[in-house]
């Protein structure tokens, strides 16, 4: 299908991360604009805030569709350009279940792993701010608590989320837990259906997953030299 898809991004965020896999494993064209969060780009992008006026990534423009939210783009992109059932389920129980995970997402894996990456990353980096240890293992807690959770109900009696074929609610998940190798966090550890799952995605995707987490890496090894420093 010929498309008209432009994708506004910057792989370093977590959201945007989830999207940029799905495109690429489904072999959607698409028109890559990079707009660096670190460096402030997106902020000054009048193309952006036309269609996004809080200006935050990632957005898509499709013809006449504009879109922000992961979630949402993740579920009109899987519709639209109608890709494997296993993604994003027509069977209505099927889909009940994605996106009972996808409602849950945003004010539990999210959150919770955006709190400790803020706190342990973003706060020393860019705003000069040592990490109180309190507020750091308070924030490793809750992340726990969301991670036991993926464990024990999510993935209780399935490979994937909700699912024994991988769909757009993993990409939306792993994203967040993959980040937090910048700040030695490991959801894996002590967690064997989490491990499993983990390696799964990273097995299903091969290359897609290393190519869009390579920015990953890289922050990993610069926070590694910094203490070596």
């Amino acid at each position: 299908m010929a498309s008209n898809l432009i994708y506004y991004y910057d792989a370093i965020s977590q959201p945007c991360r989830s999207v940029l896999m799905f495109l690429n494993a489904n072999k959607i064209s698409y028109e890559g604009r990079v707009l660096s969060l670190f460096s402030g780009a997106y902020r000054k992008s009048d193309e952006l805030a036309a269609i996004n006026p809080q200006r935050y990534l990632p957005v898509i423009k499709d013809s006449q569709v504009q879109l922000f939210e992961s979630d949402a783009i993740l579920k009109y992109v899987a519709d639209q350009y109608k890709v494997s059932d296993h993604w994003y389920p027509a069977d209505l129980a099927k889909r009940a279940r994605i996106n009972e995970y996808m409602s849950w997402h945003h004010s539990n894996t999210r959150s919770s792993c955006i709190g400790l990456f803020r706190l342990a990353y973003l706060g020393p980096r860019f705003f000069n701010k040592k990490v109180d240890e309190k507020e750091r293992q308070d924030a490793v807690d809750k992340l726990n608590k969301t991670a036991d959770f993926i464990e024990s109900y999510f993935l209780k009696d399935s490979e994937y989320i909700n699912s024994n074929s991988i769909s757009i609610a993993d990409l939306l998940a792993v994203c967040e837990f993959s980040q937090l190798i910048i700040v030695d966090y490991d959801v894996a550890q002590g967690r064997p259906k989490v491990a499993k799952w983990v390696q799964n995605i990273k097995s299903n995707l091969g290359s897609i997953y290393e190519d869009a987490h390579e920015i990953v890496y890289q922050f990993q090894k610069e926070v590694q030299e910094a203490k070596k420093a």
